[in-house]
């Protein structure tokens, strides 16, 4: 018996483009499967969208100092990001530094080591991560985990498919 693919694409989705591959045997199992999954996801962004206004995250951040019922998603959400919240030692990490796309080109981004509060972070080590995704592209990322401590460093990071190369120059800024 010949094996069913389906490769279909979807604009979106999440607020992004969606490649989805679904392999099976039989073709109608094939497409209730892509069914199933699109319906998950339209479910799942009704729960947790930051974009949408209307979804059940954009409603609880309108909330303040009031108890509110969330669903089973959105709090084991909540939670994971409370954790994580906590491994950052208490710094709030809910807006990493990122932008929307950029052209190609030589970019250069300066951190003066505080947290969304404005709060200095404590020394220690920390994970740097640039990303390059295109849409109809691969994904790519480069980690490096770096020790802040006040000791000047710099690393130079091998590039990848999407990063030709990048440097990262920890030091103090005078102003």
């Amino acid at each position: 018996m010949a094996t069913a693919h389906s490769c279909t694409s979807h604009e979106n989705v999440l607020g992004t483009s969606l490649e989805l591959k679904v392999v099976d045997l039989d073709p109608a199992a094939a497409t209730a499967a892509e069914t199933a999954a699109l319906a998950e996801i339209d479910r799942l962004s009704k729960v947790l969208s930051a974009w949408d206004s209307t979804s059940e995250f954009s409603r609880w951040t309108r909330t303040h100092n009031q108890a509110v019922e969330v669903s089973p998603e959105l709090f084991q959400v909540l939670s994971l990001y409370d954790r994580l919240r906590m491994l950052a030692g208490g710094n709030d990490i809910s807006n990493s530094v990122s932008s929307a796309t950029r052209p190609p080109g030589r970019y250069t981004l300066k951190w003066d080591g505080k947290d969304n509060k404005e709060k200095q972070v404590k020394a220690g080590k920390y994970t740097v991560c640039i990303e390059a995704a295109r849409e109809h592209g691969t994904y790519q990322i480069l980690r490096q985990e770096m020790e802040f401590t006040g000791t000047p460093k710099q690393v130079q990071l091998p590039g990848n498919t999407e990063i030709e190369s990048a440097s990262l120059d920890y030091r103090k800024i005078i102003r």
